[in-house]
């Protein structure tokens, strides 16, 4: 993050991100396959913050838990530098045939977690498995970050908390309607 704050992505090569972190090229590649494998250690220390806010803030609801996650997602990426981004989507067209949360297995772990009280609790139905349904809660919060790389005039905290009020509610303008 220090290097993108001076300059480009495409500008910084592996060899200064090990002289950086003092570590050699074998190491480095030993960790990760390319220099955009390091948004996995991006997202793994958001992954942290993420469970130290679930467990500062010990939310009942499963609205409010994926809110907490919603809000730091947004925290994270509107307080990064803007150089960030440019890693984010390298890893994204360079994860091709990987699973879709390959970027964040441990984001996704806490969000299944979520899910699974929510459905032993009752608050959330349970007709979908919760890695499933946790999945599709993590696309809700996630995705908005693609599109706001994209469109940063717009507000990202907005956009996570519309996109997960979405996931909880329905996106039929007219629930009372019949099919």
């Amino acid at each position: 993050m220090e290097l993108l704050a001076r300059r480009s992505y495409d500008d910084i090569s592996v060899e200064e991100i090990c002289a950086a972190a003092g570590v050699g090229r074998a190491t480095f590649f030993r960790v990760y396959q390319t220099k955009a494998d390091l948004l996995l250690e991006f997202n793994r220390r958001l992954a942290e913050r993420v469970q130290a806010r679930l467990e500062a803030g010990r939310p009942e609801r499963v609205a409010d838990a994926l809110r907490l996650v919603g809000e730091e997602i947004a925290d994270t990426w509107t307080q990064t530098v803007p150089g960030a981004a440019s890693l984010a989507i390298d890893f994204i067209q360079s994860a091709g045939g990987r699973r879709l949360h390959a970027g964040h297995p441990e984001l996704l772990h806490l969000v299944v977690g979520v899910v699974e009280r929510g459905q032993d609790s009752g608050e959330l139905e349970a007709t979908l498995p919760a890695g499933l349904m946790g999945s599709l809660a993590l696309v809700q919060a996630a995705a908005p970050v693609t599109y706001w790389f994209r469109h940063p005039e717009r507000d990202l905290h907005q956009l996570i908390d519309e996109a997960l009020d979405q996931w909880l509610h329905g996106a039929l303008a007219d629930q009372g309607a019949g099919s």
